[in-house]
């Protein structure tokens, strides 16, 4: 479900946000805001319709306030064509993906 956004296409600002998140600079909530404002352009009452999230757990997920169920984490992401997974620890060093 994924659009055009003027000359970047948008699994390149996917993939530039996706690189953000991973490395820190933003939060899964902020990766979800810029994703449906600007790639999705849906305002959160659309999202809210087209994921079965509530407006108000949007509006608070993107502002950090809340951590969301993991059936709402889901079905936040889902129309973006991402899913949670897990991910091997970070160090100041960088990604060390052996068992602690």
């Amino acid at each position: 479900m994924i659009h055009q956004n003027n000359n970047r296409s948008s699994e390149d600002i996917l993939a530039e946000l996706l690189t953000q998140l991973y490395t820190g600079a933003i939060t899964e909530g902020e990766l979800l805001q810029n994703v449906r404002k600007k790639v999705l352009r849906l305002s959160q009452s659309e999202y809210a319709k087209l994921t079965g999230v509530s407006r108000r757990t949007i509006s608070a997920f993107e502002q950090n306030q809340v951590t969301p169920s993991l059936k709402a984490y889901i079905a936040l992401f889902k129309p973006i064509g991402l899913q949670p997974g897990l991910l091997p620890r970070r160090t100041l060093e960088g990604v060390h993906p052996q068992a602690y």
